[in-house]
């Protein structure tokens, strides 16, 4: 919120997949993963009920994410990605 604050920008939430955003992540980073030879596995259902939320962020917090973690693991390590509906969350 800072950020955007700072910037002048407004944020637009809207209803997405978030399967997709991940998927979209995993692309995005896939150049970086491949350097540093990490697997990712993920379980991030198509079912999942869409999401709220600014598309652009929350792929944004998930490239970095990966990217972090894929930086913390040593080569040959492992990442996991998963995402489930707990009751109504």
């Amino acid at each position: 919120s800072m950020l955007n604050f700072a910037k002048g920008q407004r944020t637009k939430s809207e209803i997405h997949s978030l399967h997709e955003i991940v998927k979209d992540a995993l692309e995005l980073t896939r150049p970086q993963i491949m350097t540093e030879d990490v697997i990712i596995t993920t379980d991030v259902s198509k079912s999942l009920p869409p999401v709220l939320v600014d598309r652009p962020q929350i792929c944004q917090v998930i490239v970095n994410l990966i990217i972090n973690t894929t930086q913390a693991v040593s080569k040959h390590g492992r990442i996991e990605i998963h995402a489930t509906v707990e009751g109504q969350q």
